[in-house]
């Protein structure tokens, strides 16, 4: 499926949530300051939903070709709310705190996207032509 979905009510049979997992490299002596997640809509929405961090994701057992309501990683801390979202726009939000915590081993970075809302937000997929992503500018630590 080259699209993400997001919609309604906090749980239940009408509700559609998304999940979201990155591979964050180990940084092997360079620090990141910042990082970001970008990803783009596909239409035209009163909200984009809520995107949240996900527990560690060891701790789920799920992979994007069987994940179901049931197996899904549950949602902790609060990344951000978004309000109204346009088709064909890209939108940024901060995870640096959560790249941080991987203290420059490396891991994964898992992001559950839920609404309580019941319009439709669409974003493109991994599959899609505009994948989600996630940005680091890197400094190099080690001196010369």
């Amino acid at each position: 499926e080259s699209s993400l979905t997001v919609k309604g009510l906090s749980a239940g049979p009408n509700a559609i949530d998304s999940v979201l997992k990155f591979t964050i490299p180990p940084s092997d002596g360079v620090s990141t300051a910042s990082a970001v997640l970008r990803i783009y809509s596909l239409a035209d929405s009163t909200s984009g939903g809520i995107f949240h961090l996900a527990p560690d994701p060891s701790l789920s057992d799920w992979w994007e070709g069987s994940v179901t309501w049931n197996n899904a990683p549950d949602w902790e801390d609060r990344i951000i709310n978004i309000g109204a979202v346009e088709k064909d726009q890209w939108y940024t939000m901060d995870v640096s705190d959560a790249v941080t915590s991987l203290h420059g081993f490396g891991g994964q970075l898992t992001i559950r996207i839920r609404s309580r809302d019941p319009s439709i937000a669409s974003y493109s997929s991994r599959q899609g032509t505009h994948p989600p992503e996630i940005l680091m500018p890197f400094e190099n630590l080690c001196s010369t």
